[in-house]
C-alpha cells in the first residue's frame, strides 16, 4: 500500500452499512477495530493482509464517471470477513463486506 496516506475513513456507503447490520456485536466490534487500524500504520499491519484487486476497478465514491482500483483487507482475524474499499484524496471510502468470495466478486 506504500504510496499514499489514509487520513480519514468513511464508512457510510448504504450497501456496506447494511452488510454491518448482519453481524453480531462481537464481529462488528473487530471489524471496526481492524478498520481503525489503516490511518495509523506505515507499513500495514500483515494481519490485515490489505492488497489492491488486480484489473479490477469500480467507480469512484468522489465522481462516479471514474474508475479507480479497489483494495481488499481481513475485517476478521480468522479470515472469514473481508471488506473492500477504495482510497481517493486520502479517505479510505469502504464499499463491501463479506466472505472472501462475495467481496471478491462484488468489491
Amino acid at each position: 500500500m506504500a504510496g499514499f496516506l489514509i487520513e480519514r475513513i468513511d464508512c457510510g456507503n448504504a450497501q456496506f452499512r447494511r452488510q454491518l447490520k448482519k453481524l453480531d456485536a462481537a464481529v462488528l466490534a473487530e471489524v471496526f477495530s481492524r478498520i481503525a487500524l489503516l490511518p495509523r500504520q506505515d507499513p500495514m499491519p500483515p494481519g490485515l493482509h490489505v492488497h489492491q484487486l488486480k484489473s479490477i476497478t469500480v467507480r469512484s465514491a468522489l465522481d462516479p464517471h471514474v474508475q479507480v482500483p479497489v483494495w481488499t483487507l481481513h475485517a476478521t482475524a480468522n479470515d472469514t470477513c473481508k471488506a473492500s474499499f477504495t482510497v481517493e484524496k486520502g479517505v479510505a471510502y469502504f464499499r463491501a463486506l463479506g466472505t472472501h468470495d462475495e467481496v471478491d466478486k462484488n468489491p
